[in-house]
């Protein structure tokens, strides 16, 4: 006598996972809060990479800048125009999330900087803003 038709428990979990990854998927597309979270990152990353970028000039002796490019991206490089590093785009990890209020940032050998206040805005209208002293000190407000 043949087995009857059906399927497996391994066939069942796969497919119920699949489904669960997928339903996951499409909710971070829609839950509001996911905004706020993204907004947050965003600032987070602006702020690290102005801390980079303070680490950079002071370990090369030399000033470096974070220069705005477009309403999400932005690049560090030597005040002469040298790339340092890659472009960083926003967009890519952080979806809605825009740069607003953004001036070059620049970073003197000693960690000394210009005051600057780059505010970063989500899609829904909340904003963060990434703060850097005279003193070099960066926080988000």
């Amino acid at each position: 006598m043949k087995g009857e038709g059906g399927y497996t428990l391994v066939e069942m979990l796969i497919v119920i996972s699949l489904i669960a990854i997928l339903a996951l998927l499409a909710l971070v597309n829609f839950f509001p809060g996911f905004e706020g979270w993204r907004l947050n990152g965003a600032a987070r990353t602006v702020a690290s990479d102005l801390n980079l970028v303070k680490m950079m000039a002071i370990s090369r002796n030399e000033s470096v800048r974070m220069s705005y490019m477009s309403n999400q991206r932005y690049v560090v490089e030597l005040t002469n125009g040298t790339d340092l590093l890659p472009e960083r785009n926003l967009n890519n990890d952080y979806t809605g999330v825009t740069l607003t209020n953004f001036n070059n940032v620049t970073f003197n050998s000693r960690g000394l900087a210009n005051n600057n206040t780059i505010t970063l805005r989500n899609s829904v209208g909340s904003t963060r803003d990434v703060v850097v002293l005279r003193t070099g000190r960066v926080r988000i407000n």
